[in-house]
């Protein structure tokens, strides 16, 4: 009895020291995300998380299409990382934060999750490109239309007026735009009132970058005011332009 009793109190003591060495053990995984924009001439990544997890993250951006990354950083203590000196080409790129280990032993496990991008830096040939009244070449100039207005850019709406009055609309930025991308541009009269007077000023494009900018005329007619009137709701200008290349200065 005596041989048996040492036995089972051996092995309830084993079991008792095997759950207090791992009792005070814990993981701690912390979400991250990363963003990444272009301001024209670099990449801006930032990684938003508790403060540990922001500093001294490596950072890395790539290109849809291609394999491997362009380029890896490290974020400073906001979290901001940028990659500058890589060659302009048209694309979508994604930033992916590498995760982090913050503390590991054999009780505590803490540590940055990974996290990849949601939305792509979008590089085109024109960092921004503005719709504005031909009338006017500085690109200042609002575009009157009666009565609505939408703009589709690569047949993804990119603008919309759309209350069923006249309008005097201000430049219209459409944003990223490569040369010889479809810009559709579609007018139509109220459905409030029944047949009505039309009209939608000449249009031109303003493409710019960080390099300069310049601009030309898509229609340098529009549709002038005193012609026929339009039913209700019917559609009286719908044209699509290639964007051309355009000369920039600065």
């Amino acid at each position: 009895m005596t041989g048996r009793r040492l036995i089972i109190t051996t092995v309830a003591l084993a079991a008792l020291l095997a759950g207090t060495s791992t009792a005070g053990a814990h993981t701690e995984k912390t979400p991250s995300s990363v963003s990444v924009s272009w301001d024209g001439s670099a990449f801006d990544a930032g990684v938003d998380s508790s403060q540990p997890c922001i500093k001294k993250r490596k950072v890395s951006l790539f290109k849809r299409g291609e394999n491997g990354a362009l380029a890896t950083g490290t974020t400073d203590a906001n979290g901001n990382s940028s990659f500058s000196g890589l060659a302009r080409e048209n694309g979508d790129y994604y930033a992916k934060a590498a995760k982090r280990v913050l503390k590991k032993n054999d009780k505590h496990l803490h540590m940055c999750k990974a996290a990849k991008s949601d939305t792509d830096a979008k590089v085109r040939d024109c960092d921004q490109t503005t719709l504005f009244d031909a009338s006017n070449g500085n690109g200042s100039q609002n575009i009157d239309v009666d009565d609505d207005m939408q703009v589709f850019v690569e047949g993804i709406e990119a603008f919309i007026d759309g209350d069923g009055y006249a309008t005097s609309n201000p430049p219209i930025q459409l944003g990223p735009v490569s040369f010889g991308d479809d810009i559709q541009i579609v007018a139509r009269n109220s459905g409030f009132f029944g047949p009505g007077p039309v009209s939608i000023e000449p249009i031109s494009v303003q493409c710019s970058t960080g390099g300069g900018s310049g601009s030309v005329a898509l229609d340098a007619t529009g549709v002038p005011p005193g012609g026929p009137d339009a039913g209700g709701g019917e559609v009286f200008y719908d044209e699509t332009y290639q964007l051309p290349v355009i000369p920039l200065t600065r």
